[in-house]
């Protein structure tokens, strides 16, 4: 049986651009369905689908880490 880790690895460096796909799919979506129009909500999918996408993206191991300065 496969059990995910829990275990923070450090900072997610791709968090903000998760974040806006995320925002700009959903606005895309609800401004398309408002206006009656197709192709904002294709373009929110695409974008919503682009956040799903980057979850899977490789982070930094711990040790790659620990020289960096943190914001």
């Amino acid at each position: 049986m496969f059990f995910a880790s829990r275990t923070r690895h450090g900072r997610d460096r791709y968090l903000r651009w998760k974040m806006a796909a995320l925002v700009i799919g959903a606005v895309l979506i609800l401004w398309g369905s408002r206006s009656e129009q197709s192709w904002p909500v294709w373009l929110g999918i695409a974008a919503l689908a682009l956040a799903f996408v980057m979850r899977f993206l490789p982070q930094p191991t711990h040790g790659e880490d620990e020289g960096k300065e943190s914001r």
